[in-house]
């Protein structure tokens, strides 16, 4: 018997997604003699193991992958279908599975290739081959990976920090809910969960322009009687005569636990 190569002539040429949650399985097979070899390939479209944001995935984008036949591969951002020989493919093997493509963040295009070879005890020999997936050498659909796309995707003691471009996006601990509060002369702001110094602000923190105006409708101050004058942005308290005699008084009581 005359052995012969049976080439594989059966390339898929196109991959159209049918949803964001589809699988897809493709099958081929060669007979010579006595030898029957098969394979198929099964692969999903990537799902977001996390939360999904339209392309975004808080979490990972993963792919699930299996086979029949001898080997298995798999390969990322092809232009071109490959083509395989009678040992199999130029590509890296793989195993069946769950898989997280990624490169830089982004997931790449990918395909899977299944190779089978079989040889008979008449002598006879076959080998067939099968490939799957996506082909281009571009990222698929812009999909991402990222830590978080909303507070939503942090724990409560925590928000997402999206000041700079989507690969730097993170969850960082809240320093602040709300409120304001005092530094020395400067008001602190609690903005978009971060503590602002936003400076010297007229009538809060002791800060003023006014004395009259701005120390007396201060409400740090209030408990404060007397004049203030204003001495370089500064409320200074002048303690009134009568104030002094107060609080020497309660003071001198609370010696003696009178008061």
């Amino acid at each position: 018997m005359v052995k012969k190569i049976i080439p594989l002539i059966a390339f898929l040429s196109l991959f159209l997604l049918i949803s964001n949650v589809s699988a897809w399985s493709y099958e081929n097979s060669r007979t010579y003699g006595d030898a029957h070899a098969y394979v198929q390939v099964t692969g999903t479209y990537p799902v977001c193991e996390g939360k999904v944001h339209g392309s975004y995935c808080a979490g990972r984008w993963y792919i699930d992958i299996s086979h029949r036949g001898d080997k298995l591969y798999i390969a990322y951002m092809l232009a071109d279908w490959p083509s395989p020989s009678k040992s199999g493919y130029s590509l890296e093997q793989t195993s069946d599975g769950r898989k997280y493509p990624s490169i830089s963040g982004q997931v790449p295009k990918y395909i899977i290739c299944a190779h089978d070879y079989d040889s008979a005890d008449d002598g006879s020999w076959a080998w067939a081959g099968m490939c799957g997936g996506y082909i281009g050498n571009q990222y698929l659909d812009g999909l991402k990976n990222v830590a978080c796309y909303d507070n939503t995707d942090c724990s409560s003691d925590s928000y997402c920090q999206k000041t700079g471009a989507w690969n730097s996006w993170s969850c960082i601990p809240k320093e602040c809910e709300s409120g304001e509060k005092c530094i020395g002369s400067s008001l602190v702001v609690c903005r978009d969960y971060k503590w602002v110094d936003t400076g010297g602000n007229p009538g809060k923190c002791g800060y003023c322009v006014n004395a009259t105006t701005d120390c007396k409708k201060d409400v740090s101050l209030a408990e404060q009687d007397g004049k203030f004058t204003c001495e370089q942005h500064l409320c200074v308290w002048n303690q009134s005569t009568w104030s002094k005699i107060k609080l020497w008084f309660k003071d001198f009581f609370s010696k003696w636990k009178i008061f």
